[in-house]
């Protein structure tokens, strides 16, 4: 029995437009056949781990699959200027929020295999609450060095953050994957507040120049024209 919030259906493409930036467009055959080599990479890779936390967080491998590869192209890369790090480009803040709040904004328990990698991998945070997010700086260090060198920790991760902006961001029921982009990319209370319990199109999100060009190419890059989870879908990936 389903624990989360439905993700609401959606189409594939869902916006009628194409990821172009520069040499970067994704109506060129080179592109999109570096796109599905990159997307089979990640599958050969980390497909069992993604699996495995895509099921325990209610997300669907495709689409924990295509934020990997928009996020980091399947590398487990280091920290970058804003905090994130690895597959999935989470930060110790958001890993520490999601923990710490989790019950609270999903109306859930942690999944016990999620509870389980904590409990032999970082303990700390089991200690965490809503009303305290304390981590010492020992185990901060601890943490990112999880999130830079444990694939399968890092995917882990990513999974939460996504659960959790989903459920942050639902609406009418029903949480949507162009709300979670939103509030994965840009922050949890930036501009997606502003659509706070309302229902809004991936086009007119697309649209909104209010988000950051970046934000915006994220929305398309997954579920726009020869897209990640189009790719992924029509290549039985």
């Amino acid at each position: 029995m389903a624990k989360f919030t439905k993700i609401a259906d959606f189409e594939l493409p869902e916006l009628p437009y194409r990821m172009v930036s520069g040499s970067y467009d994704f109506s060129k055959q080179a592109v999109i056949d570096g796109n599905v080599k990159m997307l089979k990479a990640i599958k050969n890779n980390y497909g069992i781990l993604i699996k495995k936390w895509a099921d325990a967080f209610e997300l669907g491998e495709p689409v924990l699959s295509t934020f990997i590869a928009v996020e980091s192209g399947g590398k487990m890369v280091g920290k970058n200027s804003a905090g994130a790090m690895g597959l999935s480009q989470v930060t110790n803040v958001s890993v520490i929020e999601c923990v710490s709040k989790f019950k609270i904004i999903t109306g859930q328990d942690l999944p016990a295999d999620f509870v389980a990698l904590l409990k032999a991998k970082a303990p700390y945070l089991l200690k965490l609450t809503p009303n305290n997010q304390t981590v010492s700086s020992a185990d901060k260090s601890k943490l990112e060095n999880l999130l830079v060198s444990d694939a399968n920790f890092n995917i882990a991760m990513g999974g939460l953050s996504l659960r959790w902006i989903l459920e942050l961001t639902k609406a009418k029921g029903l949480a949507y994957l162009q709300k979670g982009i939103i509030g994965y990319n840009a922050g949890s209370y930036g501009r997606i507040s502003a659509y706070k319990g309302q229902f809004v199109s991936a086009t007119n999100l697309f649209k909104d120049s209010k988000l950051p060009k970046e934000t915006r190419n994220y929305i398309v890059q997954i579920l726009g024209k020869d897209g990640f989870l189009e790719l992924y879908v029509k290549n039985n990936i």
